[in-house]
């Protein structure tokens, strides 16, 4: 699953910016990658001892959800006005190849 959204965070960042500041856009995107990481490993331990694990986990994907939502007009602004168009998968086209004999 993250594997899959770094390669999304990728590609966005490829559309949406210069090719001369991918390097300090690829590095502030680490940066935050790994506070993004390590911030919840410093508070889970305690909000677990304090109000449990279930309890903990389910707050936290409240949380998420939530900061999707807020982000989802934002998002949906953006690929409203996006000027590149989305290039292709890069996958042949199957209408392209070779029919067998047979069919």
């Amino acid at each position: 699953m993250w594997a899959d959204s770094d390669v999304r965070r990728v590609v966005l960042a490829r559309f949406i910016s210069r090719v001369g500041l991918m390097g300090r856009i690829m590095g502030v995107n680490h940066v935050h990658s790994e506070v993004g990481h390590l911030v919840p490993l410093a508070i889970a331990p305690f909000l677990a001892g304090v109000f449990g694990v279930q309890e903990t986990l389910i707050f936290a994907g409240g949380v998420v959800a939530l900061v999707a939502a807020l982000f989802w007009p934002a998002a949906s602004r953006l690929d409203r006005t996006r000027l590149v168009e989305v290039p292709a998968t890069g996958l042949p086209d199957p209408t392209d190849e070779p029919r067998s004999v047979g069919h």
